[in-house]
């Protein structure tokens, strides 16, 4: 479609910005790992983050969420995935985005030992998130996808001010 230099294109909201794992699923603008960000990430680093909050307002483009591919889930993992999800904290309050999300993931074993890894996990990933202004969303995915697996995990997380639950319906299917 073509626009005339007086009619502009309705801007573009993007509801998740992702920053996956490896180097293998980049998706051109939006790859970054935590070794590149702390060795000064092209389009999301403290010294480009201007002119890549430009390029995107130039092209009516408002991001809304960062993903991270974050899950706590298993408890010998924290450390990593709080560090992976800081990451996408840090890209988010850069870029203005008021959230952050991450997964539950998987129960393998006891299922309430799982929900109190995973919202452990996010209540110290929401702890270090509220100094940036960034909330947490647990998004609706794997087996944290139906009431019986949430419930948990919002409940304990029921007085954390910057957590929500962000809803993916195309993983809201019981097993």
């Amino acid at each position: 479609t073509e626009y005339s230099s007086k009619v502009r294109p309705p801007p573009v909201i993007v509801n998740t910005l992702f920053l996956p794992r490896t180097e293998n699923s980049l998706s051109s603008f939006a790859y970054l790992s935590a070794e590149e960000e702390k060795n000064g990430a092209p389009y999301f680093s403290e010294s480009e983050i201007e002119n890549t909050k430009r390029i995107l307002s130039e092209n009516g483009i408002s991001v809304r969420v960062v993903g991270a591919s974050a899950s706590f889930d298993t408890r010998e993992k924290h450390e990593t995935n709080l560090s992976e999800a800081m990451v996408a904290v840090r890209v988010a309050a850069r870029l203005g985005a008021p959230y952050v999300r991450v997964f539950g993931n998987r129960i393998k074993g006891d299922a309430f030992e799982v929900a109190k890894n995973v919202s452990d996990g996010i209540a110290a990933l929401c702890a270090q998130a509220e100094n940036f202004g960034v909330t947490v969303l647990l998004e609706v995915h794997g087996d944290f996808n139906r009431e019986e697996t949430l419930a948990p995990v919002i409940s304990a997380l029921s007085d954390v001010k910057n957590f929500g639950v962000i809803w993916d319906i195309a993983h809201s299917h019981t097993h």
